[in-house]
């Protein structure tokens, strides 16, 4: 079984992007690393929220830490593909992630109907939160505005935020793990603004497990 950074490296390979296209997403890397946009810390208490899952469920965060320590994953959306090698690398070692008594939400800014998309499209075993006014993505720091020659680019990809997300509006979230014990405190967290830069699902296994 290969690594999510392998699958990733491997995505990396066959993609062949132009030159200012590179630079356009470097540049917006460094300058989400330098913005306030940095995530909620380890050691401090997670924001409780309520969601509806891909079934239109309400999931409420400190009622399911009632029942173990919570995994929460930022995705950015149906249309990247680095969220789908990580959904799916999700699911491969969900069994094992739930034998260490944690529990895995993701959460993304599209509607419920896409979320539910996503779940069958993987066949998810997890929930798929929809926070739709990005009210979620705000509170954990992880909410950023696309930058207009980010924009630029998007719609030169025909990818419209505008009609992708819910609010429709042109913001995402910073693709982060945040792994939260049962008394509402962050224990680790993995937080990069490079997209491409996602956490281990075994290195989260191996941190419930010490929990």
């Amino acid at each position: 079984m290969t690594t999510l950074q392998e699958d990733i490296a491997a995505l990396n390979a066959e993609t062949s992007l132009p030159e200012e296209v590179v630079y356009v997403i470097e540049e917006s890397i460094r300058m989400g690393q330098e913005s306030p946009v940095q995530g909620i810390e380890e050691g401090e208490t997670a924001p409780d929220f309520t969601l509806p899952d891909e079934k239109g469920n309400s999931v409420n965060l400190a009622t399911l830490l009632k029942n173990g320590p919570v995994v929460i994953s930022f995705q950015r959306g149906d249309w990247c593909q680095y969220c789908s090698l990580e959904l799916q690398a999700l699911q491969k070692h969900h069994q094992d992630l739930v034998a260490t008594g944690g529990q895995l939400v993701c959460i993304h800014p599209q509607t419920e109907v896409q979320g539910e998309g996503l779940a069958a499209k993987y066949n998810l075993s997890f929930p798929m939160l929809a926070d739709q006014d990005q009210s979620v993505m705000t509170a954990y720091n992880v909410r950023f505005e696309i930058l207009p020659s980010v924009k630029e680019l998007y719609t030169a990809f025909n990818l419209d935020l505008e009609a992708l997300n819910a609010n429709g509006r042109w913001n995402l979230p910073v693709p982060a793990t945040f792994i939260i014990n049962t008394d509402g405190t962050v224990v680790k967290r993995h937080f990069d603004h490079n997209f491409m830069e996602r956490m281990e699902p075994t290195e989260i296994i191996k941190v419930l497990q010490g929990l």
